[in-house]
């Protein structure tokens, strides 16, 4: 089981709903998501299991980036610094993506300097 602790998550914890694309089943499918600040990870759920059972599965965020899609206005991408895996996520609209994103970038320390580096890598 991952390493989630309830006790960290309080009135201020940003969580939610989010669309995660599956490359097992090339759909995207709904998770709930909730970013633990403390540790830097955004741990997700089966949407009907976020109590009964542990995370489905965590991303960790340090120096991660975080950056929007141009394939429309509610995608966004996280690509992992270690692995270098990326996570495709959709909101369920263009404000609620943009909250993610700025909620993701202040958490992982994502820079411009960052998105930089991975543009040009593309």
């Amino acid at each position: 089981m991952l390493n989630f602790n309830w006790n960290s998550i309080d009135e201020s914890t940003f969580h939610g709903h989010l669309n995660k694309y599956t490359n097992a089943f090339k759909r995207y499918q709904t998770r709930y998501f909730i970013l633990d600040a403390q540790t830097k990870s955004l741990f997700y759920f089966m949407p009907d299991e976020v109590r009964k059972k542990g995370p489905r599965g965590v991303i960790e965020l340090t120096d991660c980036w975080i950056l929007p899609s141009n394939e429309d206005d509610v995608t966004f991408t996280v690509q992992t610094a270690g692995s270098g895996e990326a996570f495709k996520l959709r909101a369920i609209d263009a404000k609620e993506r943009q909250r993610w994103i700025d909620k993701l970038r202040t958490c992982s320390g994502s820079n411009a300097a960052n998105i930089v580096r991975i543009i040009n890598r593309i």
